[in-house]
């Protein structure tokens, strides 16, 4: 069927069908509000962007002759803190509900190191981590690619704009108890959409002017209008039917799970007919419009976990509120102070190193031909005047001001010197100086952990699509305890066991054959799951300052007898370690063999 371009304020196309109008519409409507409900964290977002990216003055109108000098602290703070956190890589840890399942939490582990590895998944965490950083809070998008790795398929991890996300407001976390509806907003170019939907290619019509992702490298604005909105979206401006707009055109994604029911007649167990109420959309709804107009209608969620394919990062938390507090939004402030007298200085020292003229009009002196040039010599008419004024000198206290501003902007962030391995004034004791190496941490521990949450929700949801979309046989390759690389087959099936469905998987690990070449092994495995794997993700203990003093400590207890060399490098997570280990033992039963011969000859 083809639809004419008649759309309405609202957002919907006039020549669509009745009930496509009216879920348009409705969907439309839910847009209007979250908008509106996520302006109240967003109107900032664009600004908080170029304060990191150091366009501080852009918005500030002064003179050209003016000093417009940044030293990015906010820059330097981020970055610092957040090459701390990603100098670990999160470690996931399944744990089986049921005790049968352990078999399968241990391949869970191999699957999602080596899917990690292979598809280098720690460069999106990065991002949805450096977004939080930047706007408060950062997205990532868990989703299933049928064509990756060859045609066997793939679970995909990425990292999504903040700006194209909208919760519902009455939620707190993405798939919380009062999570309805998600809304995804994102430009799509419009030869895209109309090849993906051929049926409705006929409707499909550029309808934005550009997208965010190009304005951001040149920090401009632009608006989303809408008639159901009484604010500006700040990221896309939809023009309707003007030439100039651009081959882009605006997606809209609403994943929903809907509470509409309906009553439904059933065979009981006697065989009698009873009526009972259902939900429409047991496993959700997926709803993708554009151009006013509904492009596809998907009766369920893309996994049959039940869950938005999302996760969310904040990094500091509002109480029982979804958006996070960026850091640039505390430090912003203090940032701008520093600007202001740092540039006052240099205007001071700029005044002091070229002084004023003044010069009679009578003098007979050009004006233009007097420069501030070592031995010049300026001719005048006798009785008139050419000198020069001094400039304002630079108070004694400008200096100590920008040293304590800094100080304050730095008690702001949470940097402090002794976290940097300075060690602060009239503390000598290494104890006392550890200590307070150990609470100066306190902040960059408390994102660390808010990583976790996030690497635990996000694990979860993968352990899902493994046990639901890994229906074909592939191959892994994993480095195991001993620092040795394996390989094994993997797929699932959906089975029925006792009435209650659950999934087989199958497991044929490689073994070396006659000819040195990996073969298959004959032996299959086969496990069924019975529930859900809890996840656990601890990341800090991975930090640098924490790897460090585990270190420290478990060298310590060695030194004393009090652990192992076993423990030692279990402890540090050595890499082969039970190679070394092996050639620790076969080292002393040598040393014990030699110490026995010579006893003998002696």
């Amino acid at each position: 069927m083809e639809y004419g371009n008649q759309v309405s304020e609202d957002g919907v196309n006039l020549q669509a069908p009745p009930d496509e109008q009216e879920l348009v519409r409705t969907i439309m409507k839910k847009f209007g509000s979250y908008k509106r409900h996520r302006s109240m964290y967003d109107r900032n977002w664009l600004s908080y962007y170029r304060m990191w990216r150091g366009d501080q003055w852009s918005d500030v109108k002064m003179p050209r002759h003016r000093q417009r000098e940044v030293i990015n602290l906010i820059w330097s703070s981020v970055q610092s803190s957040h090459s701390q956190q990603m100098d670990v890589r999160p470690r996931i840890s399944y744990i089986p509900v049921e005790p049968s399942d352990q078999p399968m939490a241990e391949v869970l582990n191999d699957l999602v190191n080596a899917d990690w590895d292979r598809h280098n998944w720690l460069v999106p965490l990065s991002e949805l981590i450096l977004d939080g950083y930047i706007y408060g809070t950062g997205y990532g998008a868990l989703g299933y690619d049928d064509e990756a790795d060859f045609g066997q398929g793939t679970a995909t991890f990425d990292s999504e704009d903040p700006f194209y996300l909208y919760p519902d407001p009455a939620c707190s976390q993405i798939n919380g108890k009062d999570s309805e509806c998600l809304i995804k907003a994102e430009p799509v170019d419009t030869s895209r959409l109309k090849r993906d939907y051929p049926d409705k290619k006929n409707f499909i019509k550029a309808d934005i002017k550009d997208a965010l992702k190009s304005s951001k490298a040149s920090i401009n604005e632009f608006t989303y209008k809408s008639s159901n909105s009484d604010r500006d979206m700040p990221d896309v401006t939809i023009l309707r039917g003007q030439e100039e707009a651009k081959d882009r055109t605006l997606l809209i994604t609403a994943y929903m799970k809907p509470r509409d029911t309906e009553e439904v007649e059933e065979d009981d167990e006697k065989g009698e007919k009873k009526t009972i109420v259902k939900k429409v959309y047991p496993q959700g709804r997926v709803v993708k419009i554009a151009s006013g107009v509904v492009l596809s209608d998907e009766p369920k969620l893309p996994f049959s976990n039940g869950l938005f394919p999302f996760v969310k990062y904040v990094n500091y938390m509002l109480p029982r509120e979804f958006f996070g507090v960026s850091e640039v939004e505390q430090l912003e402030s203090p940032q701008r102070t520093f600007n202001k007298l740092i540039n006052a200085s240099l205007e001071i020292l700029n005044l002091m190193g070229n002084p004023v003229w003044i010069v009679d009009t009578s003098s007979g002196v050009n004006p233009n031909s007097i420069v501030n040039r070592t031995g010049l010599v300026v001719e005048k008419e006798p009785g008139s005047e050419v000198r020069r004024e001094i400039g304002v000198q630079l108070s004694g206290t400008a200096l100590s001001l920008i040293d304590r501003l800094e100080n304050w902007f730095n008690e702001v962030a949470g940097k402090y010197d002794v976290a940097q391995g300075e060690a602060p004034g009239g503390v000598t004791a290494a104890r006392a100086i550890e200590a307070l190496q150990e609470a100066a941490r306190t902040r960059i521990k408390q994102k660390q952990r808010n990583v976790d949450a996030t690497v635990r929700d996000w694990g979860q949801q993968y352990a899902d699509i493994v046990l639901e979309k890994y229906s074909k046989p592939r191959v892994f390759r994993v480095t195991n305890d001993e620092g040795a690389t394996k390989y094994f087959r993997f797929s699932t099936a959906k089975v029925e066991v006792n009435g209650r469905e659950m999934i087989k998987a199958t497991l044929r690990n490689y073994v070396q054959g006659a000819n040195g070449q990996l073969v298959l092994d004959e032996n299959v495995q086969e496990m069924l799951v019975a529930d859900r794997f809890d996840v656990s993700v601890s990341t800090i203990s991975g930090l640098p300052f924490a790897q460090a003093k585990k270190e420290e400590r478990v060298l310590s207890l060695f030194d004393r007898g009090i652990v192992d060399e076993k423990e030692v490098l279990e402890q540090l997570e050595y890499p082969n370690a039970e190679a070394v280990l092996a050639r620790l033992e076969q080292k002393k039963q040598a040393e014990a063999q030699a110490a026995a011969m010579a006893e003998g000859g002696a």
